[in-house]
């Protein structure tokens, strides 16, 4: 009976120990879930490094870690800190430029050993002229500086900015970190499947995956909706089975798509702010703030005055902030316009109305940046066969198409119209970005995808879904 005693003791002392365990976890879990939401934080000229940005554990996607997902990266580290990340000895070379160079490099010397024209080369420096006066101006608090009228006050209105969330989720931390301090709701739309030409692919949910451990501090302010391309009968599949539709299809389903960000903003009051955009088009927080200040339109804003949009233009650049177009704004969004006006209008009508009343004035900055395709080479592959790609379902992409992106990207010669040069020295950049410099170096300039941080593994599923529609071209 002795021996009973002790095995029974030891099986209840486990069971307790077992129990308070389950409770402490639960407790942890409870206090997290209900945790007060993180306090706004107030418009800061000064840099923000103290915010960290964590990364998915390898071993559970859903954990925080500081080491990147990828095994290809092991020496990256994704956090915002302002003592130097340790990269490769050959990814080193690339940031040190950014640490060391604080004034703008022309390149003329560059330029011309490259045999590049006079012409082109003046061309090119009045660009960067341009991009520096810009730089030289960007923080100033006034109205007039931003092209908008009245004295600088608070107007005692709301922004409400709204954007359709992809699987490029790096640009949506660099936008969260832009224009989080001054914007009051962020209104975020999600996709189901992919909608290349009508062809729809079941894609992750890359937002609603990795909310809770990425994007959390920013929770106070986000209205997510999830949405499906399901209400245009001539552009769904047949039987499960992808037909070439109509070649409006990705356009109705954009159309439809955008116009349900509306959804967000059912309290907007008529003199609040509307802003539409796409993830790539982000406006600056200083041009914002001006916006909460400054009179924008002062006839749509006059009770009852004529509805239209004010269009942001925003410096053009592809790939990365190095590669520019030769435009003082290479870009016309995002658009934005009142309260009482994206009632009577559709979000889809502020931004893509293109009748001659609109499209010849309203038109300020450049105020913002348009990050077109600020991706690896491997997803700008992706993107081809997943949007804004012409040809079939069923075409099967070749290893030349790889090196051709390789080419462009690395050269940025994909057009006539633009160039490289040092977007670090000569042109106001987003905080985070000119806070941190060495995390977010793929998006100054041209970094193999060996170097490229792939935290949230969006590479891994593009190249599942990529891998089974290559050709056998060796």
């Amino acid at each position: 009976w002795i021996a009973c005693a002790v095995i029974t003791a030891l099986v209840v002392f486990h069971f307790a120990v077992s129990v308070n365990k389950l409770i402490g976890v639960h407790q942890r879990n409870l206090q997290h879930i209900l945790s007060p939401p993180h306090e706004e934080t107030s418009f800061d000229d000064s840099p923000r490094a103290e915010n960290v940005i964590t990364a998915p554990s390898s071993t559970n996607p859903d954990a925080s870690s500081s080491i990147s997902v990828s095994s290809r990266q092991q020496h990256h580290t994704f956090i915002q800190h302002p003592d130097p990340v340790r990269p490769s000895a050959r990814a080193a070379e690339i940031p040190a430029k950014l640490v060391a160079n604080r004034t703008c490099d022309f390149r003329i010397d560059q330029y011309r050993a490259q045999g590049l024209p006079q012409s082109r080369i003046e061309s090119q420096k009045k660009i960067i002229e341009g991009r520096l006066r810009e730089k030289e101006t960007w923080f100033d608090k006034s109205c007039s500086r931003w092209g908008l009228s009245g004295e600088w006050k608070d107007r005692g209105r709301k922004i409400y900015y709204s954007i359709m969330v992809a699987a490029e989720l790096q640009l949506l931390l660099v936008l969260l970190e832009e224009i989080y301090p001054v914007v009051d709701v962020l209104i975020f739309q999600e996709a189901k499947h992919t909608w290349r030409m009508g062809y729809m692919e079941e894609k992750e949910m890359f937002f609603a995956k990795y909310n809770f451990s990425h994007f959390q501090k920013y929770a106070p302010k986000i209205r997510y909706f999830d949405y499906d391309f399901d209400w245009i009968e001539e552009c769904q599949p047949k039987n499960g089975v992808p037909e070439f539709p109509t070649p409006r299809c990705k356009w109705l389903q954009q159309w439809h798509a955008r116009n349900q960000l509306a959804r967000g903003a059912t309290d907007i009051e008529d003199h609040d702010i509307f802003v539409v955009a796409d993830l790539d088009e982000m406006i600056s927080r200083e041009f914002l703030l001006a916006t909460k200040h400054c009179i924008v339109h002062e006839e749509m804003e006059q009770p009852g005055g004529k509805c239209t949009k004010v269009t942001v233009r925003t410096f053009g650049h592809k790939y990365n902030f190095e590669c520019t177009a030769m435009n003082p704004a290479g870009h016309f969004h995002p658009d934005l316009t009142t309260g009482r006006c994206m009632r009577d209008l559709g979000p889809e009508e502020v931004r893509m109305y293109y009748g001659s009343e609109w499209n010849n004035q309203n038109k300020l900055g450049p105020a913002g940046w348009h990050m077109h395709s600020f991706l690896s080479n491997y997803f700008l592959l992706f993107k081809q066969f997943s949007r804004s790609g012409p040809t079939g379902f069923n075409r099967k992409w070749r290893t030349k198409e790889f090196e051709d992106i390789v080419r462009m990207k690395r050269d940025c010669t994909e057009f006539a119209n633009i160039f490289k040069y040092d977007a670090w020295g000569c042109m106001p950049l987003p905080h985070t970005i000119r806070d941190n410099p060495l995390v977010w170096r793929h998006f100054v300039e041209y970094v193999d995808d060996e170097y490229t941080p792939d935290p949230f593994g969006v590479e891994a599923w593009a190249q599942a879904l990529l891998n089974p529609k290559r050709a056998d071209d060796g």
